[in-house]
């Protein structure tokens, strides 16, 4: 259910506003024989404004949206969510393209309501995991919405994309024993699927811990191994992947949940993924700082 806020925010118009002019009485001419360099007049930086084409759209939402934000940012990162409408502009259709998972938000004076579209099991236990008042739209995932798009905004959550990147590497680890013992571990049936769920959810509580998670210098891959408790041992997550065995990488042998997860730390095209990945999520939340918005593009 999207509740709307008491507080209505009001959505401004950004208009582009020239600046810098002189009193033209008496002009003083620059002396010709001056060194000086000319002072560089200021650059405005607007919102950046992306259109979806109509034909990334499904047929019964078949109008592309004019996405944009209410912070100055570049298209390149607001084309990742595919946003369209119904012909008569009432409802909502998200198809989230990009790596990071993003949450809903009712900017409207009235009340509607999501539903998940194509979700496998994998998205599904994921956002079992977290409070069902929370919207999120995961990588891949589809949702469609009774609200238009004016009652809509939605916002990068580099908590849960730091999540996301856990919960994924831990998956692929308990992966190893088959796709029975996966399905069971993500219907939390197994000890497995309670590391699975305690790993996913203890890398949003550390993620949060962290002052400036978004600052660019800051290496995105540490915070998911520490998040996992790569070396720690009084980490929940570590103490219950220890309780669970998988299989190598490589060898087939059968070794610990935690074993297999400590040693994440040395595979370099992994975490580069990992810093690619969570990289857009902390881009896009350092400019698209008030969330991004959908416009009605018919």
């Amino acid at each position: 259910m999207l509740v709307a806020p008491k507080v209505v925010a009001a959505i401004v118009g950004v208009g582009l506003i020239l600046s810098g002019c002189t009193n033209a009485k008496d002009p003083v001419p620059p002396n010709p024989t001056s060194t000086d360099e000319p002072t560089p007049l200021p650059t405005t930086r607007v919102p950046a404004t992306f259109q979806v084409p109509d034909a990334k759209c499904p047929a019964n939402y078949r109008v592309g949206l004019t996405v944009t934000t209410d912070s100055p940012g570049e298209v390149g990162d607001l084309d990742k969510i595919v946003a369209c409408t119904t012909g008569d502009g009432k409802a909502t259709y998200l198809k989230n393209e990009s790596d990071a998972v993003w949450t809903l938000r009712n900017t409207g004076t009235v009340s509607g309501t999501a539903f998940r579209w194509g979700d496998d099991l994998k998205k599904d236990s994921f956002r079992s995991l977290f409070e069902p008042s929370r919207v999120l739209l995961v990588p891949g995932g589809v949702i469609t919405s009774t609200l238009p798009p004016s009652s809509l905004a939605w916002d990068i959550n580099l908590p849960l994309s730091v999540s996301w990147e856990g919960y994924e590497l831990v998956t692929e680890k308990v992966a190893s024993l088959g796709d029975a013992a996966l399905i069971a571990a993500l219907k939390r049936r197994t000890p497995a699927g309670a590391a699975i769920a305690q790993c996913t959810l203890t890398l949003e509580q550390y993620a949060k811990s962290i002052d400036n998670l978004e600052d660019e210098h800051l290496k995105m891959s540490t915070v998911v191994l520490n998040g996992l408790g790569s070396g720690i041992a009084t980490n929940k997550c570590r103490e219950l992947a220890t309780r669970v065995v998988v299989l190598e990488e490589g060898t087939n042998r059968s070794v610990t949940l935690s074993a297999e997860l400590d040693l994440l730390g040395q595979q370099t095209t992994v975490l580069e993924g990992v810093e690619s990945r969570l990289g857009y999520a902390s881009r896009g939340v350092r400019l698209l700082k008030l969330g991004i918005r959908f416009l009605h593009g018919g």
